[in-house]
């Protein structure tokens, strides 16, 4: 069961930070500092650390149950589930529509490495800081987004090539212009995957581990309907 002590109250927002660290993954000192990285989510909403076995529940079915009271309000949930290996970042209303699906999956991809190697702490407050630049209208890393659409990117630039290339085939005299294109693809092929590579490395570039990011100024708003939705990621 989830704690029923806030760690801490937003005097003029009136949200919360809990901490249920039943698996005893963090140190006590490290529950006090992971606060900070907690107390300014509750600008937006509540905010919810918990370690868990899951056994009998998926994250996504344990995190609707437990956590039900605040479907229709504002609120983010870190699971880590040492059962399943699985880092899970959920969220509810207004964090929700800021920290979408997208970036929730971004932040566990950007912070497993640190659980992989017994490093809750920093994985939790990486997560926490991370969540706390996107609602404050910042960026986040996010390389496997990048990479995946580079793959799209260069499989449908070796699908053209291909067909085109099987067209020239067929055409004992193909035209000098079917060779430029096939020639120009064969081009762009190479530099998307160029674009793709230093894209990634950029965006790795000042990072610590798993966790690169950047901040920039401003606020973002925005409200969306009840219930939870987020990402996860293995480790």
């Amino acid at each position: 069961m989830a704690a029923e002590t806030a760690r801490y109250t937003n005097g003029q927002t009136g949200y919360e930070v809990f901490i249920s660290d039943w698996l005893n993954l963090l140190t006590a000192q490290e529950e006090e500092e992971l606060l900070t990285y907690m107390v300014p989510i509750t600008e937006y909403g509540n905010v919810i650390f918990e370690s868990q076995s899951l056994v009998w529940q998926t994250a996504k079915q344990y995190i609707s149950d437990q956590y039900s009271r605040y479907w229709d309000e504002s609120a983010s949930v870190l699971l880590i589930d040492m059962e399943n290996r699985e880092i899970n970042l959920y969220s509810s209303g207004k964090i929700k529509s800021i920290v979408t699906p997208s970036y929730a999956n971004s932040i566990t991809d950007n912070i497993y490495t640190y659980a992989s190697d017994g490093d809750y702490f920093t994985c939790a407050a990486k997560a926490f800081e991370q969540e706390a630049i996107l609602l404050q209208g910042g960026k986040i890393a996010q390389p496997m987004k990048y990479i995946s659409c580079g793959l799209m990117a260069l499989i449908l630039a070796l699908l053209i090539n291909y067909f085109i290339l099987r067209h020239a085939a067929k055409n004992a005299r193909a035209s000098s212009s079917e060779l430029m294109r096939a020639a120009a693809v064969s081009m762009a092929v190479g530099a998307v995957a160029r674009n793709v590579t230093k894209r990634v490395r950029h965006t790795h570039s000042g990072s610590h581990g798993g966790g690169g990011y950047h901040h920039s100024g401003g606020h973002s708003g925005g409200h969306s309907g009840g219930g939870f939705s987020g990402g996860s990621h293995k480790f």
